[in-house]
């Protein structure tokens, strides 16, 4: 059976409802679903912490199938700890036991593992964040040095004008230390040059 405008509606409250009790607040997110969609869909957040609730026909019938939702880094990249897949963060409960139990089933159930786990990806998503700024920052000087336009991801190259000879240099990234990285093709007296350079710095 799809759902119906007024099915979507009884979960909504349902799950408002539920969010009260929690002391989080309402966040739908899937407001252009289909009125003739199998699935239902919603989520709840307080801070860094959101909650989804979805439903699906074919399985779980009657039963919300409720999830910790970890957030992504400034790439669009989840850093969630999940060491395995039996450390998903998500339990199902019967729609019918009434939005006070249901919240008390997410405290006991959900909450206690996805809040450790959540204080771990924002550790994580804060160290990837500074990682990747501090790449783009190197790409941006070499980016100014050669009048190139400013990267917007750590990930780009900079190609220096092949006519400036630059001892064969054609292509130049950011290193994973924080530092560029490049391919020369020139002569073995260019090259011993280069290296007596590199030894000295």
């Amino acid at each position: 059976m799809s759902l119906t405008l007024e099915r979507i509606k009884e979960l909504d409250d349902q799950v408002m409802e539920i969010a009260w009790h929690l002391g989080m607040e309402w966040d739908q997110e899937y407001s252009a679903r289909q009125e003739q969609s199998w699935n239902y869909n919603a989520e709840i957040k307080s801070g860094n912490k959101r909650i989804s609730f979805s439903t699906r026909d074919t399985e779980f019938h009657g039963r919300f199938i409720i999830r910790g939702v970890f957030p992504r880094d400034k790439r669009g990249q989840f850093q969630h700890s999940y060491h395995d897949h039996d450390k998903r963060h998500e339990i199902t409960v019967a729609m019918d036991r009434g939005a006070e139990k249901i919240a008390h089933a997410i405290q006991s159930r959900l909450l206690p593992e996805y809040e450790k786990q959540l204080l771990v990806a924002l550790e994580r998503i804060k160290k990837s964040d500074a990682y990747h700024a501090g790449r783009l920052q190197v790409l941006k000087v070499v980016a100014e040095y050669f009048g190139h336009p400013m990267p917007e991801d750590d990930d780009k190259a900079i190609y220096p004008p092949i006519e400036d000879g630059l001892l064969g240099i054609y292509k130049i990234e950011a290193n994973f230390e924080g530092g560029i990285k490049f391919d020369v093709s020139c002569t073995v007296e260019k090259a011993l040059r280069i290296f007596e350079i590199l030894k000295q710095s």
